[in-house]
């Protein structure tokens, strides 16, 4: 709980105030960072930087941060319209958090407006909506669109928006047929606002105020046993306060007796929503010596970027929480990023474990208001070790002191919609801002950082070993191309035999090799857990026409539907299309059957329920993590020993230290390498590596078995190995052989719109009229192209990749590029995306 804070009332204010403000609307517009507004003369001298206000936009009111504040208006404006609501007592938007979104503005080339709204927690705008109601009962429409318009808003009970309009039409050109209709007086329109959907929680307590003499108590309970039974209960309580909801009808009664009396008062407080994550004090265990060195070197009082290259089980997170508790021991607060949602919660743990409920936790699971509680303790000062994803890098921390960025490798840090943004390098800038170390953690450091630890710009620290002198797993890579009795090198076994008829007839693929099922069942035997990895999800990754091959496909993106069996539907992973999954002619050729291929996460749970009845068996992946808490319950079950078996995605595959797993078997290795990206190989590495590290974190050695149809690719055998030495120079050659990063600054302009020739000649017009003038500054344009991933969400995808030596050049001719693009006609009819610094090339 926090003490009340009531919102401002406008009061008269002293004329000196400033009078004008600078407004970042959170709907953003192109081009535009703030525009001006005037404050009425009852709000100024209240009305603050970083507060949020509501304000006018054309014929609606839209929610924005006030940016500036100014005495006079600029001099090239006119017509300032006012600010028409203040809706918060204190900022909310610090200044170290301004610092960062406008660096992050100006770097991904967006707007700040866009910046703010993803910095800021979801449902704190206010919302205004157009309502629609028949104004003309006899009027006519001109076309068949104006008719359907008609005929729906008369049918809704007591008017229709326009958002809920145009959603149940589904049609192009609603809203202009809205307008028409609107202009002739058939329609009337009227604005209607609501507030924003997240709100602070209030709870009344009952708080002790002044303690009793010794002879005032006595005195008290002889008359008034009860009332003394209440002040002892207050005395005890923390904070000396008590939830009045949590007393009964007589302890109520006695409160008030208490507040009678002066002794104890009522008052209005913020109540926290529960997050449900709470741990009680435990262990710390020794150091090792690589442990110690590693805390040791992290100077505490500047900007640095340190590489902490740990193997898995080495100890990176007590590092992690040793050098946060020497800088909570320095009254600094402390922030922790883990690439996923599945890792937060391990973590959050053991960070209460040391630090108790000065611990926040930040990420898109929670809900808005958790969010909202969160930012606020946060914001306050409350809370003091912020624990979270990508998006907790905007967490307003007070007095900020260490930075550390766990699986700094992964690619989920960058965001790939709306603002992308990459969480590791905002990171790095905001520890700079604040002159504070930051620390980057992995076994597989990507080969960006590797890069900038080998040119002397990150200082590298090492944990070589596993703790307690724990070897690292022995690795198995099973050659699933060998026939039967068909000779294998060292280290790899054949799969033959390893399907059965009907497995190979729907899958075309071994499940299980022989190598690996009886590693399962000699695994489970002994009583010890066993983690199946298959980065893909459902139960067959695609459904295939048997006479021309044709899979079916996503109406709306260049993907295969994937089989879900639990839900029976075919599904499509990129924009949510779902179809029933029932047997049904080929709708290429109609004539043959379609049928299911290819493995997923569902079909390999049925596949070890059916072969191992007894297993107790659980899967993890975003099917089965959907509702809120999922993660959390299963990951409970799998550390608790409830679980005999998991089967997952790559959620599963990093950060994890479940003692009892000794066994890891990666279906199908060849998922990562198949990916149309320069950066396969390395994720190939990364994730096999990872994955592998989860085998043997206990007592008891480890093992892993991996299944692939590409045993001598360099990325599984340097996996096989633990062997990243070897690994990252023949990446980094490939790299330097083909200008990549590191060794160049990447961006990608998408082209998305309606029409492929038409996005694509728009694409084509762009990439002409700057090609001149981008050489001249050293960068390469590629392309335009096709995107891989050619159409999504119903629109098709172009992409213009362009490469140069540094990033000042870059973005120079990225900014030129926008600014074009901003001021042709091409921009009404097809969206540009600006990706500075990409993970996916898709």
């Amino acid at each position: 709980m926090s003490d009340d804070v009531s919102l401002p009332e406008p009061t008269p204010t002293s004329s000196d105030a400033p009078a004008y403000a600078e407004i970042a609307l959170l709907r953003a517009l192109p081009g535009r960072d703030a525009l001006t507004y005037a404050v009425p003369a009852a709000w100024r001298g209240r009305v603050r930087r970083g507060m949020r206000v509501v304000a006018p936009l054309g014929t609606r009111h839209e929610t924005g941060i006030v940016v500036a504040l100014h005495p006079a208006p600029p001099a090239d404006v006119a017509g300032i319209r006012e600010i028409v609501e203040v809706l918060d007592a204190e900022a909310i938007v610090s200044d170290e958090i301004f610092e960062l979104c406008r660096w992050s503005a100006r770097y991904y080339l967006a707007g700040l407006a866009d910046v703010l709204a993803v910095a800021l927690p979801g449902g704190l705008r206010a919302r205004s909506a157009r309502m629609l109601r028949v104004a003309d009962a006899a009027a006519v429409a001109s076309n068949a669109l104006e008719a359907a318009v008609l005929e729906r808003v008369r049918d809704s009970d007591g008017g229709l928006t326009v958002t809920a309009l145009d959603r149940a039409l589904a049609l192009p050109g609603v809203a202009r047929a809205v307008r028409a209709l609107v202009r002739r007086g058939a329609l009337a329109s009227e604005e209607l606002r609501q507030g924003p959907s997240v709100t602070t929680r209030y709870a009344t307590i009952v708080a002790l105020v002044r303690t009793l003499e010794p002879a005032e108590a006595a005195a008290l309970g002889r008359r008034a046993p009860r009332q003394l039974a209440c002040y002892e209960r207050l005395l005890a309580a923390p904070g000396r306060r008590l939830d009045a909801a949590t007393l009964d009808p007589g302890d109520r009664a006695a409160a008030r007796a208490l507040v009678k009396r002066a002794v104890a008062e009522r008052a209005r407080v913020e109540r926290y929503r529960d997050l449900g994550t709470t741990a009680s004090p435990a262990h710390v265990p020794e150091l090792t010596a690589a442990q110690r060195v590693a805390i040791d070197a992290v100077a505490p009082d500047a900007f640095r970027t340190f590489l902490l290259h740990g193997v898995t089980g080495s100890g990176k997170t007590e590092v992690y929480l040793r050098l946060a508790a020497r800088t909570r021991a320095a009254g600094r607060a402390v922030l922790m990023l883990v690439p996923e949602i599945a890792l937060t919660h391990q973590l959050v743990v053991r960070a209460q474990e040391r630090f108790g409920e000065t611990v926040a936790l930040v990420h898109s699971g929670l809900a808005p208001g958790q969010r909202w509680d969160e930012w606020r303790r946060i914001a306050r000062g409350e809370a003091r070790v912020v624990v979270g994803t990508r998006s907790a890098i905007f967490a307003p921390l007070v007095d900020l002191g260490l930075v550390i960025v766990d699986e700094e490798h992964d690619a989920a840090y960058k965001q790939d919609e709306g603002l992308r943004y990459h969480g590791r390098d905002l990171a790095i800038v905001r520890a700079k801002l604040a002159n504070v170390p930051v620390v980057l953690g992995s076994a597989t450091p990507s080969v960006e950082s590797h890069q900038q630890a080998l040119d002397g710009k990150y200082h590298r620290l090492a944990l070589p070993e596993r703790v307690r002198g724990r070897p690292l797993p022995q690795v198995t890579i099973v050659d699933l191309r060998s026939p039967a009795g068909r000779p294998v090198a060292q280290g790899v076994a054949s799969a033959a035999a390893a399907a059965t008829p009907s497995e190979a007839r729907e899958s075309g693929t071994p499940l299980f090799s022989p190598v690996l099922l009886t590693a399962i069942e000699e695994t489970l035997g002994r009583g010890e857990q066993t983690l199946l990895f298959l980065n893909r999800r459902g139960f067959a990754s695609a459904m295939h026409c048997l006479v021309c091959g044709e899979p079916a496909g996503c109406p709306s993106c260049s993907v295969s539907l994937t089989l879900h069996r639990r839900r029976a539907a075919l599904l499509c992973h990129h924009c949510g299309y779902a179809r029933a999954a029932r047997a049904a002619a080929c709708p290429s050729c109609t004539r043959g059957t379609l049928v299911a291929m290819g493995l997923g996460t569902e079909r390999i749970e049925a596949e070890v329920s059916a072969r191992f009845p007894g297993a107790r068996v659980g899967r993890l992946d975003r099917d089965t993590t959907a509702r809120r808490g999922a993660h959390r319950r299963i990951l409970e079950a799998w550390s608790g020993g409830k679980l005999d078996v998991l089967i997952g995605t790559q959620m599963v595959a990093k950060g994890h230290d479940v003692p009892g797993v000794t066994l890891v078997g990666v279906l199908l290795a060849d998922v990562a390498l198949s990916m149309p990206d320069f950066r396969a190989g390395e994720r190939a590495f990364q994730l096999l590596t990872q994955v592998a590290g989860r085998a043997g974190r206990g007592a008891l050695p480890g093992r892993v078995v991996v299944q692939t149809y590409r045993p001598t690719h360099h990325s599984l055998v340097a996996a096989a190995t633990h062997d990243y030495e070897s690994f990252a120079p023949a990446e980094l050659a490939t790299r330097r052989e083909t200008a990549y990063p590191p060794f160049a600054r990447l961006a990608v302009l998408r082209f998305e719109g309606p029409d492929f020739d038409r996005t694509g000649a728009c694409a084509e017009r762009l990439a002409a009229s700057a090609r001149a003038a981008a050489t001249a500054q050293g960068v390469l344009l590629r392309g335009p192209a096709p995107a891989p991933l050619e159409r999504l969400r119903g629109r098709y995808r172009w992409q213009l990749v362009l490469t140069a030596s540094g990033a000042r050049p870059l973005h120079e001719t990225l900014a030129a590029l926008q600014a074009a693009w901003r001021a042709s006609p091409d921009a009404r009819t097809v969206r540009l995306v600006v990706d500075v610094d990409p993970v996916s090339m898709l």
